[in-house]
Order: C-alpha cells, then sequence, then structure tokens
C-alpha cells in the first residue's frame, strides 16, 4: 500500500516537534533545576550568616587562622596542612576566605603533596615564600626535583629558605641564580661535604647575599668566611664547623651592629699561640639570645707543641652583650688546660643580671625556677621563667671540682644577690664512689629558697653514699645571732633513689623535722616557719627504694608535716619539661633536624630540632 507524500511530511513535521517539545522541557528543567540549586545555596548561605562565628569580621579571622597555623615566630605548626584541611571544611564561608588569603599559603616543603604545592603557589599571590627542602643523605647522580621545578619559577618571592643535604647537581641548577628577595637561609647537610668545585656559600644564590637578616650553616663544608660580606645579620647559628678562624668570626660580628641572636656550637677554632694580639671587646648592643656550646681549639705552645684550650674564655673576653636576656653556655675543662676555674667563672654573665633584662621585657613577672644537677664533676644550671617556660640561663660546667661548682653557686645565687625576686630552687645531687659524701650540698642548707631535693645514689656502689643525710635534715642549729634554724627550711619535695636508707630512718627524720624544727614554737624564725609549713613535705621514693613496707609507707604518709608519699620508678616519672631536659614549645619541624635526626612528613612531623636556643620566651 503506497502512502502518499502529504502524509509523510506531516509525519515528519509532527516528529520535529514533538523532539523541539521534549527539548524545550529539558531546558525548562535544567534552568529549574539550576534557579532550585541557586535558591537552596542562597538559603544555606543565609542560614548560616545567622551563625554568630560567620558574623565575624574578615580581619578577625585571618587572626584566628594565623594563631591555628603558625607559632608566635611566624613559623608554621606541626599538622599545618592538617588543620588548614579541618579550617576549610568547617563552611563554604571558610573555604572562601582562608583560599583569599596569601599569607596562610607561604610556607612550603619538599615533604609535602605536590598537588598542595600548586595550589600554595597560585593561592599565594605574590606573597613572599618560605620554602624548604630536604634532599637525600646519600643523592644520586643527576637527581631531580618536582618541589624545586614547581617553585624555582617563583624565585623572585623566595625570602627564607631552609635547604638540607642537597646534591651538586640540584645546587648548580636551582640554588645559584641569585634570588632578590632573600632574607633568610639556613643550610644544613648530614655528611661531610666533598666536593671540587667552589665554596658552597659562594655558590649558593650567585654569591649575592649581601641582603641576609639571618644565617644559619650547620655541618656546611667548605665555607670560606674570609670573604663572607654581610652587614644586615640580625641571625647568625654556625654549628658543626672545623678550623674556623676566630679573627674572621669577628669581623663578621663587628660588621653587623644589628645581630640580635648569636649561636656557636660544635666549633673548633684554629690553633693560635699565646702571642696573639689582644683586642678591644666587640660590644653587640642588640644581642638578646646568646650560645656558646662544645667549642674547643689548639694552643700552640713555645716548644712547637699544641694542647687543647678553653676557648670560652677568649670569645667572652672580646664580646660584650649588655641586652642580652637569654643566655646558654657550655665549658668542657679540658685535663690539660692552664685555665683556672676563677677565670672561667668570672667572664661567665651574672644570672640576676639575665633575668633582671627578660623581666624587663616581660609583660609579668613570675617566680624564677632554679635546676641545679650536680653530677661527678659537673654542673648543669639552668634558670627559666616560670616552670612551663624555656630556660634563659642554660650553664653546663664540666671537669670542675665540686668545690668550685658549689662556690660558684653560693656567689651566684645566693638570696641576699635575689633581693627584689624570689627563687624556687630544685637540687639534683648524684652522689658517687668519688664523690660519696653530701657536705657540699648542706652548703646550700640555709637557703629557705630550695624547694626540692633529689638525692640520688648509685648501684652497687663499693662505698657508702650519702651518709647522714636523713640524720642531717632532722637535726636543728643555732645562728650566730641565736636563732634557731633548720636545714632546707622551704623544703616542699624530698626524692631519694639508690639510697641506703631504711623506711624506719625516713619517717624518724619527718617526725623529728617537724616537731623539733618546722613547728617548734617560739624557737624558729617567723618567716622560716611559714615557708616550711605551706603545704607539707612531699616524700618520692625512687629507683632502688622499693624496699618499704606498705605499713611505712603509710606511717610517713600520716605524719604531721607530711603531704604525701610517692613511690615512682623511672620509666614511670612524668617530668615538667625543666626537669627531663626538653622545654615544651609551639614550634614546628620547619627547621632542618640535627644530622641524626630523621625526617617525617605533614602526616607525622618530625621534632623540633635544637637549633642553638629555639626559644620562644613568650
Amino acid at each position: 500500500m503506497l502512502i502518499p507524500i502529504c502524509q509523510i511530511h506531516r509525519a515528519e513535521n509532527t516528529l520535529e516537534e514533538g523532539v523541539m517539545t521534549l527539548e524545550n522541557l529539558a531546558n525548562f528543567r535544567a534552568a529549574s533545576g539550576d534557579v532550585d540549586h541557586q535558591n537552596i545555596v542562597q538559603w544555606i548561605l543565609d542560614r548560616n550568616g545567622l551563625n554568630i562565628i560567620h558574623r565575624l569580621p574578615l580581619e578577625l579571622l585571618q587572626i584566628i587562622f594565623h594563631f591555628v597555623l603558625f607559632s608566635s615566630s611566624g613559623r608554621r605548626r606541626p599538622q599545618y596542612i592538617a588543620k588548614l584541611s579541618v579550617l576549610r571544611s568547617v563552611s563554604s564561608l571558610w573555604r572562601v576566605a582562608i583560599q583569599r588569603m596569601p599569607s596562610l599559603w607561604t610556607q612550603l616543603s619538599s615533604t609535602d603533596h605536590l598537588d598542595f604545592v600548586s595550589e600554595a603557589l597560585d593561592n599565594s599571590s605574590q606573597h613572599p615564600l618560605r620554602l624548604k627542602f630536604v634532599g637525600k643523605a646519600q643523592p644520586k647522580e643527576q637527581e631531580s626535583s618536582t618541589f624545586l621545578e614547581k617553585t624555582f619559577s617563583h624565585l623572585h618571592r623566595w625570602e627564607y629558605v631552609a635547604i638540607q643535604d642537597p646534591s651538586d647537581d640540584m645546587i648548580e641548577k636551582y640554588f645559584t641564580t641569585p634570588a632578590p628577595s632573600l632574607k633568610s637561609l639556613t643550610i644544613c647537610t648530614r655528611i661531610p661535604w666533598v666536593t671540587d668545585r667552589p665554596s658552597p656559600l659562594d655558590a649558593l644564590f650567585g654569591g649575592e647575599l649581601d641582603g641576609l637578616e639571618e644565617l644559619r650553616a650547620l655541618l656546611w663544608k667548605e665555607i670560606d668566611w674570609m670573604g663572607f660580606q654581610c652587614r644586615r645579620l640580625r641571625t647568625m647559628e654556625i654549628g658543626g664547623y672545623s678550623m674556623l678562624d676566630m679573627d674572621d668570626l669577628f669581623r663578621i660580628l663587628g660588621e653587623n651592629p644589628d645581630l640580635e641572636v648569636l649561636i656557636l656550637h660544635f666549633i673548633t677554632f684554629r690553633p693560635y699561640s699565646k702571642d696573639t694580639q689582644e683586642h678591644n671587646p666587640t660590644i653587640l648592643c642588640k644581642v638578646t639570645q646568646f650560645a656558646l656550646r662544645c667549642v674547643a681549639e689548639l694552643l700552640e705552645q713555645n716548644d712547637d707543641t699544641q694542647r687543647w684550650d678553653v676557648p670560652v674564655i677568649r670569645i667572652l673576653r672580646r664580646i660584650r652583650i649588655p641586652s642580652c636576656a637569654a643566655f646558654a653556655l657550655e665549658v668542657i675543662k679540658s685535663s690539660n688546660s692552664t685555665v683556672k676555674s676563677e677565670e672561667i667563672f668570672f667572664h661567665i654573665p651574672h644570672p640576676v643580671d639575665i633575668f633582671t633584662r627578660a623581666d624587663g621585657q616581660a609583660s609579668s613577672k613570675p617566680v624564677p625556677v632554679v635546676q641545679l644537677s650536680f653530677c661527678e664533676r659537673a654542673l648543669q644550671c639552668r634558670a627559666f621563667g616560670s616552670l612551663k617556660s624555656l630556660s634563659r640561663y642554660n650553664v653546663t660546667l664540666q671537669n670542675i671540682s665540686r668545690r668550685d661548682l658549689t662556690g660558684w653557686i653560693l656567689h651566684e645565687f645566693n638570696p641576699d644577690k635575689w633581693a627584689e625576686t624570689k627563687l624556687d630552687i630544685h637540687v639534683q645531687y648524684l652522689l658517687d664512689e668519688d664523690h660519696p659524701g653530701i657536705d657540699y650540698l648542706f652548703k646550700l642548707q640555709d637557703w629557705n629558697s630550695v624547694v626540692e631535693l633529689d638525692v640520688s645514689g648509685v648501684r652497687n656502689a663499693a662505698v657508702p653514699l650519702g651518709l647522714g643525710l636523713v640524720q642531717r635534715l632532722e637535726s636543728p642549729q643555732t645562728t650566730p645571732t641565736g636563732i634557731m634554724n633548720g636545714p632546707f627550711l622551704g623544703l616542699r619535695a624530698l626524692r631519694l633513689s639508690h639510697y641506703a636508707v631504711t623506711g624506719k630512718e625516713v619517717l624518724q627524720m619527718v617526725r623529728e623535722r617537724f616537731y623539733r624544727i618546722t613547728n617548734r614554737p617560739g624557737k624558729i624564725s617567723r618567716k622560716s616557719k611559714s615557708d616550711a609549713t605551706g603545704g607539707g613535705l612531699t616524700i618520692i621514693l625512687g629507683d632502688g627504694m622499693n624496699n618499704f613496707t606498705d605499713s611505712i609507707i603509710r606511717e610517713i604518709g600520716v605524719s604531721p608535716g607530711v603531704k604525701q608519699v610517692q613511690t615512682i620508678d623511672s620509666d614511670d616519672l612524668n617530668l615538667p619539661p625543666w626537669q627531663n631536659g626538653s622545654a615544651a614549645s609551639s614550634e614546628s619541624d620547619w627547621s632542618p633536624p640535627p644530622p641524626s635526626s630523621t625526617h617525617g612528613t605533614d602526616e607525622e612531623p618530625e621534632p623540633e630540632p635544637e637549633m642553638g636556643f629555639g626559644m620562644e620566651l613568650d
């Protein structure tokens, strides 16, 4: 059957109309969906806008974000990327705000994910960059870095750069072109530098380092300090360097009057002779943080022999730091050194002066905490603004007799010298076969500022250690003015470890001490009595003191004047930062770690290295 042509045309027109109708319906549906989506989004935004936190001014939000992501020194905190992701996920408003804050995206590490690096480079706009590159200790030939490839195009924005373990090829490819905005440079390597090329410091950034304000060179070899020219330094740290010429060092110090932080550690200076010319002191008026640790040098004698000497004296003799508020020093006196202990003590700044300057810069004045640790022929003296702060004064003296060390302590921390400041002094005193007695410890017995005694012996000692300790703690004395007094009347804690004393002797000591000394009316000076009875005495039984019976421990605990008894093994100790040798810090893993450290990622950050102080005095 044949179909008329007219019917075919009508059918085609109908089909086209149907297709057009479907397309119109689809467009309508899409447009309707877009409108609904926009309405929903606008409704959510309006609803979120009712939340107080979303009505905060942008400036205040920026302050909050910076506090969460960066420490007080400006370096990014651990888990920086994770915290940034959490902040962005709070709401679309925060996500947009964070993306439009370039200052939040300026600190990048080669351990960061490359997608994050790309996003940060875009979001940071033209803000200055802080970059950290961590290479491999044993790099392969012609090693490349995608991180450096991405960031090299932004060389004009490099302001703070930290480089660790770069290969020669990487230095030549990425770090020889001048960076016009460079202000801070940290260079570190974990292996001795072996290269036939020019001195790395001269090669870095074309040798154009005149604009540096901060330089940290750690274990970086082949530096030609003689040719180093820079006059804007505010921070200088040199560590792990051999045969440094002291004259070159003092030339650099003299050319940088704005220097604020000076850290020298693990340095061997070039040999010198006693005929070396004397110099006028270099006055570093703006230095507030100074550290000098583990330095040595050879003294050339008239008979053409050499012996190790203590360069600390020559260094401290040649500089003056009148504004220093954070001081660290380590002196290891060699066995054949002719330097006398008195001469070393003479050149060490007085702790009371350091604290006076620091208190002048602080808004509040908490009670300073002093930790004195006696061990063999060594003393570590650390003084803190408070229990939770970092040390302001850290002096370690080794190979000096305990008699001389005690004399220095008596002079520097005498309460009369700190008349305007009350101290809390914690004493750790190690007894060994060479130092079995407690006479030097009791040179401090008249100081009410001693609030904690930690007396420790050694296992299996061949001679008795600390004989008479508990007996002397319970015995009153009469002062030359006729006032009855007692030893360590300000004592709040007594810790004993590996000390040969029975529980009954400790029980008798606390009872006698209370009845004969701290609670005897009319016989003890009023000030001493009020100090001694404030809170009671805590007895801490450490390692080797687990032979006390439970009944004896209970009797000691309920004795008058005793606050509590604790039995603690060394593995269970939960020491405060000042006591376990570390200091609480909000610093991140930004700076390169020392040679023995491993490198983590943002998800598992490496601990902050002790690059000199690394200190915050907040």
